[in-house]
């Protein structure tokens, strides 16, 4: 018995942490992220950098997202996604929960996929940025999927 109760503590611990939320209705949650494809020491000079790509599928009022290769700390703690959208402006930012004050480490990096669904999202056209990052323009009106190189 108490190994379900920790279990669903843990279970309801990660979605309320993979979610987040803007003032203007718009969410985002089911964040899920693979274990490091590729691990290196960020002093390598001679590493071998991913080159990462987002992909983008409407799918009514809500962008099914994938982002391959993001480069993250081997010892990262728990992601999450912060959204914002501001008119055709979409703002989105992978964030790390910090655990004890101590921030990502840049002695290790590795690259991870990660995968979220942004919910009612307003317009067809958006000016994306990603982790402050302009990425341009991309408008959904004839076709459902954008993928974009990083």
């Amino acid at each position: 018995m108490k190994k379900f109760i920790a279990i669903s503590l843990f279970m309801a611990t990660m979605v309320v942490a993979s979610c987040s939320s803007s003032d203007n209705g718009m969410s985002v949650s089911k964040l899920t992220n693979s274990e490091c494809l590729d691990m290196t020491r960020a002093a390598d000079e001679d590493i071998y950098v991913p080159k990462p790509t987002f992909v983008l599928t409407r799918s009514g009022a809500s962008i099914s997202c994938e982002l391959t290769d993001y480069q993250v700390s081997c010892h990262h703690g728990e992601l999450y996604v912060d959204c914002q959208q501001n008119g055709n402006k979409l703002d989105i930012r992978v964030r790390e929960q910090q655990q004890d004050g101590e921030g990502m480490s840049t002695t290790c990096l590795c690259w991870e996929n990660l995968y979220f669904t942004m919910y009612d999202v307003d317009g067809d056209t958006f000016q994306v940025t990603l982790d402050g990052k302009d990425l341009g323009q991309v408008s959904f009106k004839e076709r459902p999927s954008i993928v974009m190189a990083l």
